[in-house]
């Protein structure tokens, strides 16, 4: 399995090492090791900060997975794997490296 440290896991996720930590505080976030995330983890950061954009409160969302009337496991089945590539520029949906019109690759 992969696994992405803080700071790795944040820029897949497209937010601040911060936001792991405070939803790591609430409670939506639960990795064994503080500083190691897997696909998943980036799958729910992405998801809270999706749901947080839309106006929904973070504490609703903590509240709802402690009371056990929301989960979020659903986003460590593989078949979400290839999500994954929507937030590495440098890969195309089916993970090869991305390439451009001419065929080059695109480094980014």
């Amino acid at each position: 399995m992969t696994w992405y440290t803080r700071e790795n896991a944040a820029k897949r996720a497209g937010v601040e090492p911060s936001y792991l930590v405070r939803l790591m505080d609430l409670g939506i976030l639960a990795p064994a090791d503080p500083d190691r995330f897997s696909p998943g983890d980036v799958r729910r950061a992405l998801m809270a900060n999706s749901l947080e954009g839309a106006g929904i409160p973070l504490e609703g969302v903590a509240a709802g997975i402690q009371s056990g009337a929301l989960s979020l496991s659903f986003l460590d089945a593989t078949s979400y794997e290839r999500f994954a590539a929507l937030r590495d520029p440098a890969r195309a949906a089916d993970g090869r490296p991305r390439s451009d019109r001419h065929g080059a690759t695109v480094a980014r």
